[in-house]
């Protein structure tokens, strides 16, 4: 396909194509599987990759042959939303933060599927402290550098 934007409707399971001229449906999935997940690209091998919006799940959405498959061994790590997530390459797959159930994960994880299909931690050499609330995460693909952008919490 040419240069557009792919869209997943979250209410009715609806994969689309739209390009500067038209929306094209590409096809429908199944709401109970693909529900609260983000939505990214892979222009490379021709797929949506489908990832649990507080982590977890990975799900891989073939364009060519509509097949959905699931990448991951793991399970939905629901407490943690407002993560974000950076589909680095082929198979890798970077998430940070996040908030729930009175917590928020300053952890940083990463997702390889030609290994295990599991989620691991990265350890960061210089974390914020417990006082920081962290706010967002960049990636720099350049330098392979994670750069934290945080806010101060102060208890008054």
């Amino acid at each position: 396909m040419n240069e557009g934007l792919y869209i997943y409707d979250h209410k009715n399971g609806v994969i689309s194509f739209r390009d500067n001229e038209s929306i094209e449906v590409i096809d429908t999935l199944n709401r109970k599987y693909i529900d609260s997940t983000t939505l990214h690209y892979d222009n490379t091998k021709q797929r949506l990759i489908f990832i649990d919006a507080g982590g977890g799940r990975v799900f891989e959405y073939d364009i060519v042959t509509k097949t959905l498959n699931r990448l991951d061994k793991s399970y939905r790590l629901r407490s943690f939303y407002a993560a974000k997530n950076y589909l680095y390459d082929l198979n890798r797959i970077f998430s940070y933060g996040g908030g729930g159930e009175f917590s928020s994960k300053d952890n940083l994880l990463y997702f390889n599927n030609s290994i295990e299909g599991e989620w691991e931690e990265i350890v960061m050499n210089s974390k914020p402290s417990t006082d920081l609330l962290i706010f967002s995460l960049l990636f720099d693909k350049i330098t392979n550098n994670f750069f934290l952008l945080y806010q101060m919490i102060y208890n008054f």
